[in-house]
C-alpha cells in the first residue's frame, strides 16, 4: 500500500472523521464539533496523506488576511501539523509542507505558525525563521470597580460571528479579518464552559 494524497475534504464524510480521529489521538481535539457547528469552512483547508482510509498526516492551511501598520496582507497560517506515531520518519509533514508552498506560495504575501521546538527545524527548511514573541499588556488597575459591571454575554455562535463579519479592526497595528472560522473554533474548544 503507498501514500495517497488528499486535500480540502471536509465533507468527505469518512475522510473529516478520520482527520479527527487523528487530532484527538495527536493533540486531544475532536474537530467534528468544530465541524457539527459549522465552522469549518472554505477557509480551513487540510492537505494531508491517507493510508488506505485512514488519514496519517496532516498540514492545514488556514487562509485570511491580517491589517499590519494599516496595510492588509494576504496572509496563511499552517496549523494542525500532525504525522500518525506509526508514520513517523518517512518526510510526510515535509511533503506537505511542500505541496502548501508551492499552491500558496505566490498569492499570499505571509505565512505563520506558533511551532514547538521540536518542530523547528522542520519549518527552517522551507525558509520559516523564529521572530521574538510579542505580549502586549494593559494596566487594568484603572479599570477596577468594587463591583463588576460587566455581566456575562450569553451568545450563540451565529451571533457571535455576525459580530465579527461587521467588526471593524481594533488595530492598525496588526489585526485578523476574515478569520471567522478561528474564532469559530476557540468558541467551541477554548471558550466554552463545557
Amino acid at each position: 500500500m503507498e501514500y495517497t494524497f488528499v486535500w480540502d475534504y471536509r465533507d468527505d464524510e469518512s475522510l473529516r472523521k478520520s482527520f479527527s480521529q487523528l487530532a484527538k489521538k495527536t493533540f486531544g481535539i475532536d474537530f467534528e464539533r468544530w465541524y457539527d457547528c459549522r465552522g469549518w469552512n472554505s477557509h480551513y483547508i487540510p492537505y494531508s496523506y491517507r493510508w488506505g482510509n485512514e488519514i496519517i498526516a496532516n498540514v492545514s492551511v488556514n487562509t485570511m488576511e491580517l491589517v499590519i501598520n494599516g496595510k492588509k496582507h494576504r496572509a496563511i497560517q499552517i496549523g494542525t501539523v500532525m504525522t500518525d506515531p506509526e508514520h513517523r520518519g518517512k518526510g510526510l509533514a515535509s511533503g506537505l509542507m511542500k505541496r502548501v508552498m508551492e499552491d500558496f506560495g505566490d498569492s499570499n504575501d505571509l505565512f505563520f505558525l506558533a511551532a514547538d521546538e521540536a518542530a523547528v527545524p522542520l519549518y527552517e527548511r522551507f525558509g520559516f525563521h523564529k521572530i521574538g514573541a510579542k505580549r502586549f499588556v494593559i494596566d487594568t488597575e484603572l479599570y477596577r470597580h468594587t463591583e463588576n459591571l460587566i455581566e456575562k454575554a450569553d451568545m450563540s455562535l451565529k451571533t457571535l460571528l455576525e459580530l465579527k463579519g461587521k467588526a471593524v479592526p481594533v488595530s492598525e497595528t496588526l489585526s485578523a479579518v476574515s478569520d471567522e472560522h478561528i474564532l469559530a473554533f476557540y468558541y467551541v474548544h477554548g471558550f466554552s464552559e463545557s
